[in-house]
């Protein structure tokens, strides 16, 4: 596609957009979809040094109304007179573009990164920018009235003869950015964080306005998640290849299922079968029923005896319970597939992944002050175990298609960062059926090979096995059946659980 005017071609003679049920195109996407009438989707497509224009002033002359890209990716384009309402660009980057005397109107940018971008004399009402990356934009005469900019970060910003009013701006961080003109009446500020370069004062707020609003001197993008080894640390240990079984639980008819080791070194397991949760304290191989009557997906416990659970039965919840207390837990959530894992993050954050009726993933997060649901990645997938280092960046199991994938807090996409993607294997780079990761202070990634019967450990680019036997299953010292969960004490000590052998390991 070398020009705009082939897009619009297709759609003025029903070939997209109306008529069109189902086609490949390698020229615009790697899989078009029709939606519904007057809606497509556009799937993988990449638009290069494009110039979409419509030489009349009647914008919807050149009419992409409505469309929704999927992993986009657009650069050194171009758009004038054109009517982009309701479009919507998920998992997606543009770059170098420019957009003038055209509408946007209730368009939707979700996890997309925009970068060196101008709009000039458009129209952008009700756009929503939801944990969207933006940086070095300039908006020229631009109406942005109720505009959403939850979640995002705004980067080197112009704004210059911009209308905010009734701009909701929640969760949000603005960094280095210019507002000359721009009006705030009516905008709402939750949360919000802005660098100490941006003179708040002469923005005009109100006192509500300005309350919502902390002012930061450290920029969050430059977080460095991972410790740096100290002189003589050992930042990858090893671990005998001889496990000594903690706790034997098959004569009691347990499933082991997912574990939890909280910060004072208690063991959390997850009986299925009994619909409980058991607590093992430090240094003891005799549990106590802690939480009853549940059939929880996994569970993570804090430092303040707040135990978390996504429930299967009761279906859908998410749970908090207190340790030692004789109430019942709390409903926090509920969540509309099945919520398999569960993470708190050290802002009080909690990250859950969900599976679907129709094979979707969704990993949704829970902010601390509220627990409103924010939908931050969706995709057919399957996903279990999940972990959040302290920069927010969630790294989660993907058991369908066999890979682990980051999904970065200041990045619009998932990039995968263990396995081959949809291909199972047994080799030292290949995953099959992943179930469980945790990261530890160096950035070292551990992973339950479930159907490899292995535990794997990635450092780097180097990935190897530090407990069980290659594809083999067994109940012996050195080998395991099918593991399913895997835990850490303060001591390094490596904890594994196994449903099929029903009961939980630990290497030394």
């Amino acid at each position: 596609m070398r020009r705009g005017w082939c897009l619009q071609f297709l759609k003025q003679h029903g070939m997209i957009g109306t008529s069109l049920v189902e086609s490949v195109d390698s020229r615009l996407s790697e899989t078009t979809t029709r939606l519904g009438e007057h809606v497509i989707k556009l799937t993988g497509l990449s638009i290069d040094s494009i110039c979409f224009r419509s030489e009349a002033t009647n914008v919807t002359k050149l009419d992409m109304n409505g469309i929704q890209f999927d992993l986009l990716s657009m650069s050194n384009t171009s758009f004038e007179n054109v009517n982009l309402d309701s479009t919507t660009y998920t998992d997606s980057r543009v770059s170098q573009v420019m957009l003038q005397h055209s509408t946007l109107k209730e368009a939707s940018f979700n996890s997309t990164t925009l970068n060196h971008l101008k709009f000039r004399y458009s129209n952008l009402n009700n756009v929503t920018f939801s944990d969207a990356k933006l940086d070095d934009i300039n908006f020229t005469k631009v109406d942005l009235k109720n505009a959403n900019f939850s979640g995002s970060t705004l980067a080197n910003i112009d704004f210059t003869s911009v209308n905010l009013q009734n701009a909701s701006f929640t969760d949000t961080v603005v960094l280095s950015s210019k507002f000359i003109d721009t009006s705030f009446e009516g905008a709402h500020f939750n949360n919000v964080s802005f660098s100490s370069d941006i003179n708040i004062t002469a923005l005009n707020l109100t006192v509500e306005q300005v309350a919502g609003i902390q002012v930061i001197t450290t920029k969050p993008l430059s977080c460095e998640p991972f410790l740096r080894p100290p002189s003589g640390t050992c930042s990858k240990p090893t671990w005998s290849k001889n496990a000594t079984t903690l706790i034997d639980i098959g004569t009691k008819s347990w499933k082991p299922h997912e574990i939890f080791m909280d910060p004072n070194d208690n063991l959390y397991v997850a009986d299925k079968n009994n619909h409980r949760i058991v607590m093992f304290p430090n240094g003891f191989n005799i549990g106590t029923t802690v939480v009853r009557d549940i059939e929880a997906n996994d569970v993570f416990a804090d430092s303040g005896g707040n135990i978390f659970i996504p429930t299967s039965n009761p279906n859908g919840l998410i749970q908090k319970w207190k340790l030692n207390s004789i109430e019942r837990g709390v409903i926090l959530a509920n969540v509309s597939g099945q919520p398999l894992g569960i993470f708190v993050s050290n802002k009080g954050n909690i990250y859950v992944t969900e599976h679907t009726s129709n094979n979707r993933s969704r990993i949704l997060k829970y902010p601390n002050s509220t627990y409103e649901q924010i939908v931050i990645y969706t995709r057919q997938a399957l996903p279990e175990g999940l972990f959040v280092d302290q920069c927010e960046n969630v790294y989660w199991v993907d058991e369908g298609f066999h890979q682990v994938k980051k999904f970065n807090n200041h990045s619009a996409r998932g990039e995968v960062v263990a396995g081959v993607p949809f291909i199972p294997g047994n080799s030292s780079q290949h995953l099959n059926g992943p179930r469980d990761i945790i990261l530890d202070a160096y950035g070292n990634l551990y992973i339950t090979d479930r159907n490899n019967h292995r535990i794997q450990r990635k450092s780097g680019n180097t990935t190897e096995t530090i407990a069980g036997i290659t594809g083999t299953a067994g109940s012996t010292k050195t080998q395991l059946k099918f593991p399913q969960s895997l835990a850490f004490d303060s001591y390094w000590n490596l904890y594994v659980s196994g449903t099929d052998n029903e009961r939980i390991q630990i290497f030394q």
